[in-house]
């Protein structure tokens, strides 16, 4: 499908290539939905780089906004990857699992994802805030979970023992009482 053929997506189907409604491919893997002022934005790993590769490094976060959750306008990378090859936002790096909420006390839209190094052993989470959905996100915390001995083996790849729990495949929601919550699993 070119952009010459394309049209407006009426329908889904389940295993066939999703196009966007400039008739690319949507990238925006591992991601979430937010709900903000009657659109729906898809946050997702941009793989586009990454197509053949067992691992995919930062090429950034895709932003995709919707009205119907079927046709959705590609508003670019919100977080992209840093020049700097000291940052977890460096092109050699990981990110995965994108997700993002609202924060009306700020006014703020905080993603959080996994951070990680091919190998994952640095098994961390990104914080970064925007002021509207579409970002540009940066970068504000990198963080481990709670330090606790859980038993860990003293040669533990992922230093949990020393370190804290890894961050891997992590999850949000806003409650009902509008307080966020995070899940992850840890690895």
């Amino acid at each position: 499908m070119t952009k010459a053929t394309f049209s407006v997506n009426t329908c889904f189907t389940p295993g066939a290539r999703w196009y966007d409604t400039a008739g690319q491919p949507i990238q925006a893997h591992g991601g979430a939905l937010l709900r903000h002022d009657g659109a729906w934005y898809w946050y997702g790993e941009d793989k586009t780089a990454h197509v053949n590769a067992r691992v995919t490094t930062v090429t950034g976060v895709s932003c995709y906004r919707s009205t119907d959750l079927l046709n959705w306008d590609n508003l670019g990378l919100c977080l992209t990857a840093d020049a700097d090859p000291a940052s977890p936002l460096h092109r050699t790096k990981i990110v995965e699992r994108p997700k993002v909420l609202y924060n009306a006390a700020t006014g703020k839209f905080v993603m959080w994802m996994h951070l990680d190094e091919p190998g994952y052993t640095f098994s961390r989470a990104g914080i970064a805030v925007a002021d509207c959905p579409a970002g540009p996100f940066t970068l504000v915390r990198v963080q481990r979970s709670i330090s606790h001995d859980y038993g860990y083996p003293d040669h533990d790849p992922r230093n949990q023992r020393e370190q804290g729990n890894a961050f891997l495949d992590m999850n949000l929601f806003l409650d009902d009482d509008g307080q966020w919550r995070r899940s992850t699993s840890q690895g």
